[in-house]
């Protein structure tokens, strides 16, 4: 374990490093975002990944006793979805650009770009309470850590991946405050097919950890939806 103050350098570097590959597309290409009514959705996006990152372990401390197995085409997603994210972050201004700023209403832009700030903030707050509140359980690679605890506080007490709720709701949040159409349902359908092979193997794995345990917390809670699903 690197003494606290490496520590805090490379947690500075990997944020600066990740805000950087956010703004990357933005800034070669369409620096007029940042003085616009769009750069509170972008601001806050940065915001909220940026924190979501600082409190992410580093991988090479974590002692993973056991890990998912994970195919190869399933790791390869996990990537390749990564390296999408300056582009996930510029498509929804480039649709608004050729598209609906030609077929929707000053009125219904304004409207989609409040709902999507509202959604940016309940999913950016909801999926940085629980990386934080998860601590050094929390990791990008699905495993179990020596001495790992079930986590059931906070929002891990009504669904059982409250991180991907927010996650989710953070980047259709983004895409609905440009009035993005096309994106959004991408970004869904996307989200939806990985999510759902991450938490089989996550669910798999905490079961074969803990047993009944993780059972009983199954039924009184959902997985990502409060009170749905």
């Amino acid at each position: 374990m690197p003494n606290k103050v490496t520590f805090v350098l490379l947690k500075i570097f990997t944020v600066v490093a990740v805000l950087a590959f956010i703004n990357v597309v933005f800034i070669l290409f369409f620096p007029e975002v940042y003085t616009s009514n769009f750069s509170i959705p972008l601001i806050l996006f940065n915001i909220f990944l940026a924190v979501d990152k600082a409190a992410q372990p580093f991988l090479v401390y974590g002692q993973k006793e056991k890990k998912a197995k994970i195919e190869l085409y399933k790791a390869l997603s996990m990537f390749l979805l990564l390296f999408m994210i300056p582009f996930i972050a510029s498509v929804p201004y480039l649709e608004y650009s050729l598209i609906q700023l030609k077929i929707l209403s000053p009125e219904l832009i304004r409207a989609f770009w409040a709902l999507g700030i509202l959604m940016i903030i309940i999913g950016g707050s909801t999926m940085c309470t629980s990386r934080i509140i998860l601590g050094r359980e929390s990791s990008i690679v699905i495993g179990i850590e020596k001495d790992h605890k079930l986590v059931t506080k906070g929002p891990y007490h009504i669904i059982r991946h409250p991180i991907y709720t927010g996650s989710a709701f953070l980047f259709l949040g983004y895409a609905l405050s440009f009035s993005s159409m096309i994106c959004s349902m991408i970004i869904l359908l996307v989200l939806v097919l990985w999510l759902n092979q991450r938490i089989q193997l996550e669910e798999k794995l905490l079961i074969d950890t803990f047993g009944d345990e993780y059972r009983n917390y199954m039924k009184r809670t959902k997985r990502i939806i409060p009170f749905i699903y």
